[in-house]
């Protein structure tokens, strides 16, 4: 009976030992019921809770680990594992010739220390000495270029600090620190080329219904149309071609603008060295096409070059289709009667919506004419 005391007691003190924080909650020693990262604690002794709960035993965090585990964070925050893609990180051996042999001589950018391994990529903190981060990016490309250890090996991007030194702040809190990203030679996502010609062959399909689509709001033509149908289910041969010709100018106009909104972007892009793929025509069973989408092959220099390409494809697209919209008011106001009954027709719940088009519809038709009770 002693001997079996005893044995129990030790059973006890262990089962305290093992409860541990949650033990002062009143837990047992059965795994947490705290979700999954709870899960990952008790199983694994890692995840979020572990972090929070760990015992005196584990090992510290040290501030070199720390400032690497902050950096992961904000590289696996901002770049999405499709455009980091590991498996073309750099090696020590590409980043240390980058700063050794391209950084340095240039005297453009400082290192503060070494380069600190992240996912997908390096962080090399450290001072930029030039008056822009576009002329230090212009002095770098210009060394790099006549490098062929490095020339498009690797890819380089100078970005705001996420976790700056609090100290260094302090004095200058003005000047926020910088760090150069190294990481492979594509950080862009991989074009999908069949799937991207599908979506634009449905895309093209989409934009001939919604040629077809106007003048079948008008109820004259959607008559007709139907009628051309009933015949057509009692066996007789029905001719259609009718509602392709008219329709058919539509669709060039629906594929013009398209045509205007790409053309605009892939000009911007030539003029600022940025490689773009073909453009994704996206479909929309409201409107046709809703727009396109024209994706990057490299990365712009700077900001000021990523905005003047995004703005250039909307900003010529919405001139086309103001453009369309004039004409089209034209040949309203200066039809007769009888041209009329052919054409197309829209609800005005949708011309209501773009204050832009309303204005000029009122321009040209008269103020008040979209006013009409439906």
């Amino acid at each position: 009976m002693l001997l079996e005391e005893e044995f129990r007691e030790g059973e006890a003190k262990k089962d305290a030992k093992k409860q541990g924080f949650f033990s002062l909650f009143g837990g047992s020693n059965d795994e947490g019921d705290v979700g999954r990262d709870g899960e990952r604690m008790d199983k694994e002794g890692s995840g979020s809770f572990s972090r929070l709960f760990s015992g005196d035993d584990e090992k510290e965090e040290t501030p070199a680990d720390k400032a690497q585990s902050d950096l992961s964070f904000m590289v696996e925050s901002l770049y999405p594992k499709s455009t980091r893609k590991e498996e073309e990180t750099p090696d020590k051996r590409q980043v240390d010739t980058f700063v050794n042999d391209i950084v340095a001589p240039t005297r453009a950018f400082v290192p503060s220390g070494n380069p600190i391994s992240v996912p997908g990529g390096w962080v090399i903190r450290g001072k930029n000495e030039c008056s822009s981060g576009a002329e230090l990016i212009e002095k770098l490309d210009k060394k790099i270029s006549n490098d062929s250890r490095l020339n498009g090996k690797i890819s380089f991007f100078l970005l705001k600090d996420p976790f700056p030194n609090p100290e260094e702040q302090m004095l200058d809190p003005s000047n926020w620190p910088e760090v150069i990203f190294v990481a492979g030679p594509d950080v862009c996502r991989d074009p999908a080329p069949i799937l991207r010609t599908a979506i634009s062959g449905l895309g093209i399909a989409t934009a001939w219904y919604g040629s077809i689509y106007p003048f079948l709001a008008n109820s004259k033509l959607f008559d007709r149309a139907t009628e051309a149908m009933e015949l057509s289910d009692a066996g007789m041969q029905v001719d259609l071609s009718w509602l392709s010709d008219m329709s058919i100018p539509l669709f060039l106009s629906f594929m013009g603008v398209q045509v205007i909104h790409d053309v605009a972007h892939r000009v911007v892009a030539g003029s600022r060295n940025i490689d773009v793929t073909i453009p994704t025509l996206v479909p929309s069973i409201l409107s046709g096409i809703t727009n396109s989408i024209t994706s990057l092959r490299s990365s712009p220099k700077n900001k000021q070059d990523l905005l003047d390409f995004a703005v250039a494809g909307p900003l010529a697209g919405m001139i086309g289709s103001i453009a369309l919209l004039a004409v089209g008011l034209v040949l309203t106001t200066s039809a007769d009667a009888s041209a009329y009954q052919s054409f197309p027709g829209l609800p005005l719940l949708l011309l209501r919506q773009s204050s832009l088009g309303g204005g000029l519809i009122d321009i040209f038709l008269g103020n008040g004419v979209l006013n009409v009770p439906m």
